[in-house]
């Protein structure tokens, strides 16, 4: 069930950062979204919202696993594009609203399938060994 809803999340996301995207590129008017920078802030604060409980589960399992650190990096670079475009900064390539648009979109995706590789736990770490040195034990010596 939780793989299920893990992928139903992910294309999700997916949809959510691709719909946003075809919406900030082509100028299309939807309600508060008038132009590009507006679809990244909007973009950024879905992003946020999707990425919350991937760091939860990310920060009780492993919070120094490989995955986790390259997912920190990933959302504080999201952070600097949605800031940049929030308050008009003019940092060289993430001040480009269509180019900051694609950038987050990328990262957003990125996290997700990220988030969906979660590293598994020690305690699952200890059945999967007890399991194995069972098959192992199990297994005939003179095969």
């Amino acid at each position: 069930m939780k793989k299920i809803f893990g992928t139903i999340l992910l294309a999700l996301e997916i949809a959510v950062a691709t719909g946003m995207t075809i919406i900030g590129l082509f100028d299309v008017k939807i309600n508060f979204i008038n132009d590009t920078r507006m679809a990244v802030i909007v973009l950024g604060v879905l992003g946020m919202l999707f990425c919350i409980p991937g760091v939860i589960r990310f920060i009780k399992r492993a919070p120094m696993h490989i995955l986790s650190l390259v997912g920190y990096l990933l959302g504080a670079m999201a952070m600097l594009i949605f800031f940049a475009q929030l308050f008009m900064l003019k940092i060289p390539v993430i001040g480009n609203p269509k180019l900051a648009l694609v950038i987050l979109a990328a990262i957003i995706v990125l996290k997700g399938v990220i988030g969906r590789n979660l590293p598994p736990t020690k305690e699952e770490m200890k059945k999967a060994k007890a399991k194995a040195k069972q098959d192992d034990a199990d297994f005939p010596a003179n095969v």
